[in-house]
C-alpha cells in the first residue's frame, strides 16, 4: 500500500477545525432492533461536543450536590497533614532531646570512670602498691 492510499484509509486529523470540516460532528442516524419483536428504533449519535457539555453539566451538578462533602474532605485533608507535620516536628524535638540526653549520660558516665580512675590510683598511690 502506499503512502497516499494508507492516508487516505487512515485520515489523520491536524485539528479540531478538520474534523468539525470533515462533517465528523454531523449528527448520523441508525436503526437497531427494539425490544420486541419486530420493534426498530431509530438512534441519532452524539458530537463531541455534546458529550463534553453533558460531562461538565454532570461535573456542576455533583459538585452543587456534594459540595460540602467535598469540602469537608478537603479540610480533612488538611487537617490529616496538618497533624502529621505537628506529628513530624514533635518526633524531631524528642529526637534531638534524646540525643541532647544521650551526650549529656555520656559525659556523665565518663566523668564518673574518670574520677573512679583518680580514687583507685590515690588509693594506690596511699597504700603504696
Amino acid at each position: 500500500m502506499t503512502a497516499a492510499a494508507t492516508e487516505k484509509a487512515d485520515k489523520i486529523y491536524g485539528s479540531m477545525d478538520d474534523i468539525a470540516a470533515s462533517g465528523a460532528d454531523a449528527v448520523e442516524y441508525a436503526i437497531i432492533d427494539g425490544f420486541k419483536p419486530n420493534e426498530k428504533v431509530r438512534i441519532g449519535s452524539v458530537t463531541a461536543g455534546d458529550i463534553i457539555e453533558w460531562s461538565q453539566a454532570r461535573v456542576l451538578e455533583v459538585i452543587e450536590t456534594h459540595g460540602s462533602l467535598v469540602a469537608w474532605h478537603a479540610f480533612q485533608q488538611s487537617e490529616e497533614e496538618r497533624e502529621l507535620v505537628t506529628r513530624e516536628a514533635e518526633m524531631a524535638e524528642i529526637e534531638a532531646r534524646a540525643a541532647a540526653l544521650r551526650a549529656e549520660a555520656e559525659g556523665a558516665i565518663h566523668d564518673a570512670e574518670l574520677r573512679a580512675r583518680q580514687a583507685a590510683a590515690e588509693l594506690s598511690r596511699r597504700s603504696g602498691t
